[in-house]
């Protein structure tokens, strides 16, 4: 049954373009204090090269637990997977790449769609043009992800039954969207990103969030409960501040609560955590600690 609905949902993220040639070029390669960063055009799709990180410890036992982080929004498209290096404003530091590091895991990131590398199209025409021609910005960000899991699979030093996501705002929306849709990822990380969209729907929030993000038909055949309890029973930490209004709490709370029941149900109770915390619409150093325990715990 669960099988069925998620190609039911896939239908509806559009036409998927996967690559017939799913191949890694290595485009640098650099040893830095405690780790060694791979640089990488990737062929996840058939319309163009993907840029990609990749980095692992040192003489690091290998294969290795590996995370995929997804990286914001925020109206940054210069920024992209560089922020699994440099951070950002409203990130904690060090960055997401040293502490993934030191927790002895790899840890990899892409371009999304629109960013850094692949921002030679303004979001608002990607998101027209791929629905010209039967996709959504939003499936197309979703299905390189889940290409990238096809590349780890090819990769000897990564675990493949060990691989978790993590993210903040957009990046957070990627990992639960990617966790419900791939059972591949094992552990689930979401900061700023638990958005009940029937929460945001009544409370006249959509504008909060951007046009990217949305998905024709997807409340006639779905809720957000739906996606987000497909996850269930691998292990989630979803985070948010009180005061982040592009996470309506009433929504964040009725989320929580029903997620709750469903892993208690599934006798995995343990695996399911939801907090809504101090702050805003950022990482603050309450949720940093917070994920890194949960990774060492379930990675």
């Amino acid at each position: 049954m669960i099988e069925k609905r998620r190609s039911q949902l896939i239908d509806l993220l559009g036409e998927r373009t996967q690559s017939e040639n799913l191949s890694a070029q290595l485009i640098s390669l650099e040893k830095r204090q405690g780790y060694v960063l791979e640089s990488l055009m990737l062929h996840l799709n058939d319309i163009e090269t993907v840029p990609t990180y990749f980095a692992k410890p040192l003489n690091a036992v290998e294969p290795l637990p590996t995370v995929i982080f997804n990286h914001s929004h925020g109206g940054n498209f210069e920024q992209g997977k560089e922020e699994l290096l440099t951070s950002s404003s409203y990130l904690q530091n060090p960055s997401f790449l040293e502490e993934i590091i030191e927790l002895g895991f790899a840890v990899c990131s892409i371009d999304m769609w629109g960013f850094n590398q692949r921002k030679g199209k303004q979001e608002s025409e990607l998101v027209k043009e791929m629905l010209l021609d039967g996709q959504t910005l939003w499936g197309m960000r979703i299905f390189d992800n889940m290409a990238l899991l096809d590349y780890l699979e090819t990769r000897s030093d990564v675990a493949h039954t060990r691989i978790a996501t993590i993210g903040m705002s957009m990046g957070g929306l990627m990992s639960w969207w990617l966790a419900a849709l791939d059972e591949r990822i094992k552990v689930t990380v979401d900061i700023a990103a638990q958005v009940d969209i029937e929460t945001l729907k009544q409370k006249r929030g959509l504008d909060h969030h951007g046009f990217y993000y949305y998905v024709p038909g997807f409340l006639k055949y779905f809720s957000t409960l739906a996606v987000q309890e497909m996850i269930a029973p691998r292990p989630r930490l979803s985070m948010i501040g009180k005061d982040d209004r592009m996470c309506p709490i009433d929504g964040a709370e009725f989320l929580n609560e029903r997620l709750k029941k469903t892993y208690e149900q599934q006798s995995v109770s343990q695996n399911w955590e939801g907090r809504i915390l101090t702050g805003g619409h950022q990482e603050t150093k309450e949720m940093r600690a917070l994920w890194k325990t949960f990774l060492k715990k379930h990675l």
